[in-house]
């Protein structure tokens, strides 16, 4: 089975450049996969660099998948898989392990 990899977005921080408003230039989100019936997540800040003014979009008009392009585009899309799928290897083949009761208990 493959794992299942999602991004939650849980915050942006914004700051005003020039004469635009609620620039967004730091991403806060939740990176997981799911294989199995175990979940391994990871927490990270995905800065975002310099705004393009010719790009720019109002903080009102941002939608979810905008926000989710540009953090595939500063990690990687495929950056943090490697990472996330051996963290869930280990958990599953851990879970796999027998865990008798002590001897002496």
């Amino acid at each position: 089975m493959a794992a299942i990899f999602s991004v939650l977005i849980l915050a942006m921080r914004t700051e005003t450049v020039g004469a635009l408003v609620n620039v967004v230039r730091e991403v806060d989100c939740t990176l997981m996969a799911t294989e199995a019936g175990r979940t391994v997540q990871m927490s990270i800040t995905a800065p975002l660099g310099d705004v393009d003014v010719n790009d720019f979009v109002p903080y009102a008009s941002l939608t979810e998948a905008k926000v989710l392009g540009w953090v595939d585009t500063v990690l990687g899309a495929q950056a943090s898989k490697p990472f996330l799928q051996q963290m869930l290897d280990t958990m599953i083949a851990v879970a796999a392990l027998g865990r008798p009761a002590l001897p002496w208990a």
